[in-house]
């Protein structure tokens, strides 16, 4: 069945082999895009990146596109003004826009400027509850990770024990953050991290089966 498929997808995809190249950061940028849209720490890492080059000497355009006495960059930099002066005038006066978990609504004062007019927040809090609930599982994985694909030899005993630690102290909140039809999934999900974390530290190692 496997080799029945993949002959498909070879034959029907064969006439975009030249393209593939291309359409493969074009799949890579997009989900770049989607995984910053839809985590809300996306920007803040983004900023704190830009903000670590932000010192850096950025390298000039050529020449050839910067020579002041060049009639064709003078008018490229006519067209750049024309376009600047238009994107201003056709800037709407208001703009609603999500940003992390809020609904921003800006509105725009006769400089041309836009300002935060009203704050509401979209994103119900038992979202990140149930999303913090989650990461507690994926948590003992990625602190395992290393030592079960033999990339390293070191057993992370001390960071095991915090993490069993920290979920216990977060397991005694859950019957305060959520209602009786979640409740029990988030104990459960809690508590049997905690126990395969005892259980790993009780074996001293663990394998990648």
């Amino acid at each position: 069945y496997q080799r029945r498929v993949h002959g498909e997808l070879v034959n029907r995809f064969a006439h975009v082999g030249p393209l593939l190249p291309m359409l493969r950061w074009v799949v890579l940028l997009a989900c770049a895009a989607l995984c910053a849209a839809s985590c809300p720490f996306a920007s803040a890492r983004g900023k704190r990146a830009v903000a670590a080059v932000s010192d850096a000497p950025w390298m000039p355009q050529t020449p050839a596109a910067s020579d002041p006495s060049d009639p064709l960059v003078q008018a490229n930099n006519l067209f750049h003004a024309l376009y600047s002066s238009a994107g201003s005038a056709l800037l709407p006066s208001a703009v609603i826009m999500v940003e992390n978990d809020y609904l921003v609504l800006l509105r725009r004062d006769a400089a041309g400027n836009y300002t935060r007019a009203r704050v509401d927040q979209i994103t119900p809090d038992m979202y990140h509850d149930l999303k913090m609930v989650a990461h507690l599982p994926y948590a003992a994985f990625v602190a395992l990770l290393p030592l079960s694909q033999n990339m390293t030899n070191v057993f992370p005993r001390e960071q095991l024990i915090t993490l069993q630690s920290s979920i216990q102290n977060a397991s005694a909140t859950l019957s305060s953050r959520f209602p009786a039809a979640q409740l029990p999934r988030q104990l459960s999900i809690a508590g049997t991290t905690q126990a395969f974390l005892g259980s790993v530290l009780t074996a001293g190692s663990v394998s990648n089966g």
